[in-house]
């Protein structure tokens, strides 16, 4: 991208260029942060972290092993369009063309997919996709629905459960109550 003539600025939050691993890759790769537009904030707020997101053209999430990852639904209930690795749960989070999933390792790929975001059209979309999936995943009243759903079927087959059903009983009751009161 900087052979492109493209200047990108990175923000990377939670590690700090005092850091153990970042002064590493600086001594054995002979490259300087500023000299390729990485900033690091080092650990900051949750408010440090809204604001840079919705400072940014792109949410990059570049982890090799992921589950469901808050970062990602941070950004998509913000609007930032998301590009992430095609790994472990990113896939489910960013259903509907809602984000950009590339191979692990593939950094030219990365990159293509980073320019692709500068036009805006195909930014604002994502966005728009994002904001979607993230408001249909983030909807309590949704959640709490098919938490008691689920609670329900076990309930109703509690004959194959262990000493465990009586807790889960608990719970059921326990957000029924929550949901009624709401």
């Amino acid at each position: 991208m900087k052979r492109q003539g493209v200047k990108a600025e990175w923000n990377i939050y939670g590690v700090s260029k005092d850091s153990e691993v970042v002064r590493y890759f600086i001594r054995h790769l002979g490259i300087s942060p500023e000299n390729v537009g990485v900033r690091f904030h080092g650990h900051v707020d949750g408010k440090a972290i809204r604001e840079g997101l919705l400072q940014s053209d792109v949410y990059v999430h570049p982890s090799y092993i992921e589950n469901s990852s808050n970062a990602i639904a941070e950004a998509q209930m913000l609007g930032v369009p998301v590009i992430a690795q095609f790994v472990g749960g990113n896939p489910t989070m960013l259903k509907n063309d809602s984000g950009v999933l590339v191979a692990p390792n593939e950094p030219y790929i990365l990159a293509s997919k980073i320019m692709e975001m500068r036009k805006k059209i195909i930014a604002e979309g994502y966005s728009e996709r994002a904001l979607a999936v993230a408001s249909e995943r983030q909807n309590t009243e949704k959640t709490c629905s098919d938490l008691i759903n689920i609670y329900k079927t076990i309930i109703s087959e509690s004959g194959k459960l262990s000493h465990r059903g009586g807790v889960i009983f608990l719970i059921h009751s326990y957000l029924y109550r929550e949901r009624r009161a709401a």
